[in-house]
């Protein structure tokens, strides 16, 4: 069976984003009502597998997330949400298993105490997928026990 590798954003890309976060995140921070952070987490584990020809492999997977987030900008109506994961095999030195580079990142605009909408690269939890979507995403909740969810892009 033939893997193939996916592909991220281009460095340029990512560096002009960490430009624009570093930038603007201390500015929007220094709102009296803004909240912000920002986390990171590796993990790493191994394990050995054994075919049914009896060849062993060693496997190292590793993984790095990092998420964060500042809310409260603009008297509460306003939150800017980044995230993302970077995998790998670091034991295959023929890298035959596909590396995985996942990145979100969306405004979310609260317009009413009953409408939320978010635009960017984000998560569609709801539905028959979990992967991500670059779009606009809308919620409204007319009643407590009521809610309608669209989205495209």
């Amino acid at each position: 069976m033939r893997m193939r590798r996916t592909r991220g954003p281009s460095p340029g890309g990512l560096a002009a984003v960490a430009l624009l976060l570093l930038v603007s995140v201390p500015a929007i921070a220094a709102e009296p009502t803004t909240n912000w952070w920002v986390h990171l987490r590796s993990t790493a584990y191994t394990f050995q597998t054994e075919g049914p020809n009896g060849v062993t492999l060693d496997r190292l997977p590793a993984y790095q997330d990092f998420d964060g987030a500042v809310s409260g900008v603009a008297g509460g109506k306003l939150a800017l949400r980044f995230g993302g994961r970077l995998a790998d095999d670091l034991s295959l030195k023929e890298k035959t298993t596909d590396r995985s580079r996942l990145y979100v990142g969306h405004l979310e605009a609260r317009l009413d105490p009953r409408v939320t909408a978010r635009l960017g690269r984000q998560f569609v939890q709801e539905g028959p997928t979990g992967l991500t979507l670059d779009g606009l995403w809308l919620s409204y909740r007319p009643a407590a026990r009521w809610q309608a969810q669209i989205w495209g892009g």
